[in-house]
């Protein structure tokens, strides 16, 4: 049986693109295009995932998000929002969302340092209680390479990236080489001698969000 994806969106174009494209991948797709019709929905159906719209009619995204958390605990829900924004990315991530998507395409993290910062400690905070662990420092070096990195996976790659740092490493301190990037790029200028190891499987760290 094919895995259920419902989308809450009010914008036609994605209603007429969006679930071709889920299908043609094997998803089974519905979409409301209201909070309340969604929250509906998702009673009835249970889906797999649920792509929500943070401007909706009748109840912005958070708070819809709070509500779908509360009708089905641990959805894995993907936040569209209409311009990049990291306190928005943060604080939908904090109430449950796996993801943030941005409408026009995903303002990167490229030159935002202490935007990646603050995610990335919040991201942090996020995997150790996840797996039991004690939140971990960055050193100095870890932060230079974290602020410098282009992010061409924007807010997904830092949040695989620091998923798998938290759990490969054994101590309370992460540095740079703690952190599986593109090992194509030299490295920040920054960072003294510090380069990318040896080649790595990046697309491991390219997954899509509805796949996690």
């Amino acid at each position: 049986m094919n895995s259920c994806v419902l989308i809450i969106e009010d914008r036609p174009v994605p209603h007429r693109n969006r679930p071709q494209d889920l299908e043609g991948e094997g998803w089974n797709v519905q979409w409301a295009d209201s909070a309340l019709d969604g929250l509906e929905m998702l009673e009835a159906s249970h889906p797999d995932a649920v792509v929500l719209d943070f401007k909706l009619p009748d109840v912005d995204g958070l708070q819809a998000l709070a509500r779908i958390q509360a009708l089905q605990s641990g959805a894995h829900v993907v936040m569209v929002a209409g311009e990049g924004s990291i306190e928005l990315a943060v604080r939908a991530m904090k109430d449950g969302a796996i993801d943030i998507s941005t409408r026009p395409a995903l303002r990167p993290l490229r030159g935002r340092g202490d935007d990646v910062l603050r995610l990335a400690r919040h991201f942090l905070q996020l995997h150790a209680a996840r797996y039991g662990k004690a939140v971990p420092e960055l050193a100095a070096d870890a932060q230079a390479l974290l602020k410098s990195y282009p992010w061409p996976g924007h807010v997904s790659e830092l949040r695989q990236v620091i998923e798998q740092a938290v759990l490969l490493s054994r101590s309370n301190v992460l540095h740079a080489e703690n952190f599986d990037l593109d090992p194509s790029w030299a490295g920040p200028a920054s960072a003294g001698d510090w380069r990318v190891g040896s080649p790595r499987n990046f697309g491991t760290l390219q997954r899509g969000a509805l796949d996690s």
